[in-house]
């Protein structure tokens, strides 16, 4: 499988956050942790701004109780499947340094270290591969809290934070050469993960354009792909990228532009990515939706993220909206997979994209009773449109390089419709 001609065509994926953070949840005895709702941050951001981190005892001895019996790999991949999701990225290898594999590596993973004892790797991918699902691995390849040499964060970044030491370069070497490229090497031939997403957010010194080239051979020579978050330099018109194959913007960051080469959005359901029990901020299905089509329109894929009880169920809110998001999909899906960033200009009441057959999709974000919608710089007159979900068909005019489509009254019921235009 040609990875990034898949991750192009794909354009919505699911982004998994779990581990040993799930288990406190964003809150340390008693305390909601501070600096930020990013609960999967908890063991430097607990006592923010005061003491700074967990101790390292204490937060290993999570690993004691991480038991995550309600994990159902066939059902993760249900839901995934029924979502509309072409592929899964999961956290095997958050900034903790704790690993959801049976890794030889370091001892530090669910299989040594936990009640559970049972590889959820293996057990996800074996899942995912029955159904079609391609499984991404996230790998933490600076930050690492658990392993000597492992980077720590940039702190201070702001003036509350508490000052941290960062490792020395041959301390970190140690980490990289030791852990880091292991690791990867044993997800590579071991798992076959061949979609990987590093991250890395700002200039970091042990980053070096020696190491980074090491670690981008690594996965090319099995024939996988690598995001920008890896530590290479890049901006949005897709230049000096060098070694990449797709951009990752920020987090919950969408540009307001197509990108001419292959990038993604991760995004949240609500603030945290890992599992917050206090974090009740969830965004609706349609702004979910939304930003699926506006990163479809702009070539480019949408990567939505769960973050899964200690359990290891699913929450009540992702699975809500990951079934509402799959029906929408179920019928309108051929006008966001394996589609591009139609020629046209982008309209103000919605979206365009454009199929590989050539047919054009008009998103209505803005519908309403008698609406007209006014697509400029239309060459040629359509033979067709149609609203996809009904097949009911759209009268429309074509003059002057303008196709003005007067929408059915009755589809003001509807929400997100897509009129499907053939030429």
């Amino acid at each position: 499988m040609d990875m990034i001609d898949f991750f192009t065509r794909s354009r919505f994926g699911m982004f998994v956050h779990f581990g040993l953070y799930s288990i406190p949840a964003g809150v340390w005895k008693g305390r909601e942790q501070g600096r930020n709702h990013y609960a999967e941050w908890i063991r430097y951001q607990a006592l923010w701004p005061d003491g700074g981190a967990i101790p390292d005892g204490e937060y290993r001895a999570l690993a004691s109780e991480f038991n995550p019996a309600a994990f159902d790999a066939d059902a993760w991949a249900e839901e995934i499947r029924n979502a509309g999701m072409k592929y899964v990225v999961i956290t095997a290898k958050h900034h903790d340094g704790f690993a959801l594999w049976d890794s030889r590596v370091s001892g530090f993973n669910i299989v040594k270290a936990t009640p559970f004892r049972r590889d959820l790797i293996r057990e996800l991918k074996e899942a995912c591969d029955r159904r079609g699902i391609v499984l991404g691995a996230y790998y933490s390849h600076w930050l690492d809290w658990e392993f000597p040499g492992g980077g720590l964060p940039l702190w201070p970044e702001i003036p509350e934070d508490p000052p941290l030491e960062q490792p020395s370069d041959a301390e970190f070497e140690h980490y990289f050469t030791a852990k880091c490229l292991p690791q990867v090497t044993e997800l590579l031939d071991g798992y076959g993960i061949r979609l990987f997403w590093f991250d890395n957010w700002c200039k970091c010194s042990l980053l070096t354009e020696a190491r980074l080239e090491k670690l981008i051979d690594l996965v090319h020579s099995r024939g996988g792909i690598v995001n920008s978050r890896i530590g290479v330099t890049w901006n949005h018109s897709g230049g000096d990228a060098a070694g990449i194959d797709y951009l990752s913007m920020g987090d919950n960051q969408f540009p307001d532009k197509a990108i001419p080469r292959p990038w993604e959005t991760s995004g949240t359901f609500n603030e945290s990515w890992g599992y917050h029990r206090l974090d009740y901020r969830w965004k609706t299905t349609d702004f979910l939706l939304k930003c699926l089509i506006s990163n479809a329109s702009r070539n480019g894929n949408y990567q939505l993220n769960i973050g899964p009880h200690a359990d290891g169920s699913i929450p009540a809110p992702s699975v809500r909206r990951l079934r509402e998001i799959g029906a929408w999909l179920a019928v309108n899906g051929e006008s966001v997979y394996n589609t591009a960033c139609a020629p046209q200009p982008e309209p103000g009441w919605g979206r365009l994209t454009l199929g590989k057959d050539g047919a054009l999709y008009a998103h209505v974000f803005e519908n309403h009773p008698a609406c007209q919608l006014v697509i400029e710089a239309v060459s040629a007159a359509p033979r067709s449109a149609r609203i996809l979900e009904t097949d009911q068909r759209v009268p429309f005019h074509h003059g002057e390089g303008r196709l003005t489509l007067q929408m059915p009254p009755e589809s003001v019921n509807s929400p997100l419709n897509v009129v499907k235009i053939e030429f």
